[in-house]
């Protein structure tokens, strides 16, 4: 993780966490899953009322960083 983390320019970045002897078992998640969900919760936006934002609208959700851009939903699959 660390050398990934070195390689990143702005303006993307990372936040990086290591349980030394944790490796990726389900214990570790399991351990860091509380202070994960707090981070994520302080980093992005939360959830926007429907109907609020049109389709393909992309959402800063902090200055300099854009969330993915998301497909339109096809006419037919649209509810009516």
């Amino acid at each position: 993780m660390t050398a990934f983390a070195a390689l990143l320019r702005p303006p993307a970045s990372v936040t990086t966490v290591e349980a030394p002897g944790a490796g990726h078992s389900f214990g570790a998640w399991r351990q860091d899953m509380p202070g994960a969900l707090d981070w994520l919760g302080d980093t992005i936006g939360g959830p926007q009322p429907a109907g609020r934002l049109a389709a393909g609208v992309v959402v800063r959700v902090r200055p300099g960083v854009a969330p993915p851009r998301l497909p339109a939903v096809p006419q037919a699959l649209r509810r009516a």
